[in-house]
């Protein structure tokens, strides 16, 4: 477990501590994964906090998805529908240090 506490704390160096909160965050509450275009949609709902219907979203960007697509690819899995796959994690002991690090209320940032 704390091999995957070093594996968070590297992700946020690399891509924001924000955005990587989120994304993990996102997927630990997902109980089937999420597909691509639902963590995009997500994700930029996320960063813009006043918004109130799903046609008022920006999606996060298509590059910065990848980037970051990209540093957790070791750490997640796809299943699914070929053209439309669901991401989740491929570690269960990260998903548990997901929800310490993250999803505890001791822990949770306001």
């Amino acid at each position: 477990e704390l091999l995957f506490v070093e594996v968070l704390r590297r992700l946020e160096k690399d891509f924001g501590e924000e955005l990587v909160r989120a994304c993990l965050s996102l997927l630990a509450c997902a109980r089937n994964g999420l597909t691509q275009k639902e963590c995009q949609e997500l994700l930029g709902g996320w960063r813009n906090p006043l918004v109130r219907t799903k046609d008022e979203i920006v999606p996060l960007d298509s590059t910065k998805w990848k980037q970051l697509e990209r540093g957790l690819r070791e750490y997640l899995t796809t299943s699914g529908d070929s053209t439309e796959p669901r991401i989740a994690f491929f570690h269960e002991q990260l998903l548990i240090a997901v929800r310490k690090a993250y999803l505890t209320s001791d822990n949770t940032k306001t």
